[in-house]
C-alpha cells in the first residue's frame, strides 16, 4: 500500500504572503488537519474520498516524487476530492469524478471549485485599525501580469491613488514590503487587487482583514468563492479590463455614497469569519461534500 504521507512534505520555500505565516496554515495543510479532527477522528464519512496531497509544497520545493503513480493507485471508479492552493492547480491526471477545491484559479485537472486564497491571518500587532483615509485606492505589489501594468499606467497620475514603483515578483516578501502594504492599505478606502500569475489574489482577503473594500480586476474569469451563496458585488468592486480607464470615477462614486461604501465594509465584516477564514473555508468545503 502506498504511503501518501510522502506527498505531504513540509514547506521549505519562503513564507508567503509574509513572514507571519504559519507553515501549518497554508490551506492544503490546514484542511488536512481540519479533516482529520472533524471527520476521521469522529468516525464520520463523506460522500467523496479525500486525496490527501499537498500539491503546492511538492511543486514549489521541486520534490522528485512520481506523484502520478500514487494517483493511479486510487480506485478511479470512486468519487474523490482534494484541496489545492497553487495557481496552476493540480498538474496530474485525476480520477474523472474528482472535485478540486482550488484557491489559485481555474487551471489544472479535476472539476474545479473556487475557494479563498488565504493563509494565516495578519496578526493584530501588525494592524492599526481606524486609520485616516489618505488615499482613495492603493496597490502595493509586483508586476506579475500585464493587467497590473495597465492599471498602473491608467491610474498613476491620480493624487489620491497610491502605487509603489513597479517591481518584479519575489518569492520573499520582506518585512519592509509587508509593513508598507499593511500601512498603505489601512490608509486607503479601496485595495486594488489585480490578477497576477494566477486568477486569484491574497489581497482580496487581506483587504477584508484590514477593513478595506477590495477592487478585484481580472482579464480572465473572476475567481469568486461561494458565488452560489454570496453576492460579491455587495462587498467587493468587480472590475473588467474595459472599465479600468474609468476606475477612478467608479470608486469615487462608491466612496462618496457613504451608505453604500459603509454597507460594503459592514457586509464583509459580517461574512468574514464564516466564509473567508481558514476555519470558515474548511467548514464551507465540508458543507459542499
Amino acid at each position: 500500500m502506498l504511503d501518501f504521507s510522502l506527498l505531504r512534505p513540509p514547506a521549505k520555500y519562503p513564507k508567503y504572503p509574509g513572514s507571519y505565516v504559519n507553515e501549518e496554515e497554508y490551506i492544503e495543510s490546514y484542511f488536512f488537519n481540519f479533516y482529520k479532527k472533524n471527520i476521521l477522528d469522529k468516525g464520520l464519512k463523506l460522500d467523496r474520498l479525500y486525496i490527501p496531497i499537498w500539491w503546492t509544497n511538492l511543486f514549489v520545493d521541486n520534490h522528485q516524487i512520481d506523484v502520478q503513480r500514487y494517483i493511479n493507485a486510487l480506485d478511479w471508479t470512486q468519487k474523490w476530492f482534494t484541496v489545492c492552493q497553487m495557481d496552476d492547480g493540480v498538474r496530474y491526471k485525476l480520477p474523472p469524478d474528482t472535485l478540486v477545491f482550488n484557491a489559485g484559479g481555474d487551471s489544472g485537472h479535476g472539476n474545479r471549485v473556487p475557494i479563498p486564497l488565504i493563509a494565516s491571518p495578519i496578526p493584530d500587532a501588525l494592524k492599526t485599525p481606524n486609520k485616516p483615509k489618505d488615499y482613495l485606492a492603493s496597490f502595493v505589489g509586483s508586476m506579475t501580469h500585464p493587467i497590473r501594468q495597465l492599471v498602473y499606467e491608467q491610474c498613476k497620475n491620480y493624487k489620491d491613488f497610491y502605487f509603489n514603483p513597479p517591481r518584479a515578483w519575489s518569492q520573499v516578501v520582506s518585512d519592509e514590503a509587508l509593513n508598507e502594504f499593511i500601512d498603505v492599505t489601512e490608509r486607503s478606502a479601496f485595495c486594488i487587487s489585480p490578477e497576477g500569475y494566477g486568477m486569484s489574489n491574497f489581497r482580496n482577503y487581506q483587504a477584508f482583514e484590514l477593513g478595506v473594500v477590495p477592487v478585484y480586476i481580472s482579464s480572465r474569469k473572476h475567481w469568486l468563492p461561494w458565488e452560489d451563496s454570496l453576492k460579491w458585488h455587495d462587498f467587493c468592486v468587480i472590475i473588467k479590463p474595459d472599465q479600468i480607464y474609468r476606475m477612478h470615477d467608479i470608486l469615487m462614486e462608491i466612496y462618496n455614497d457613504k451608505e453604500r461604501y459603509n454597507g460594503m465594509l459592514k457586509k464583509a465584516k459580517e461574512l468574514y469569519n464564516d466564509w473567508f477564514t481558514l476555519e470558515g473555508t474548511c467548514n464551507q468545503i465540508l458543507k459542499r461534500l
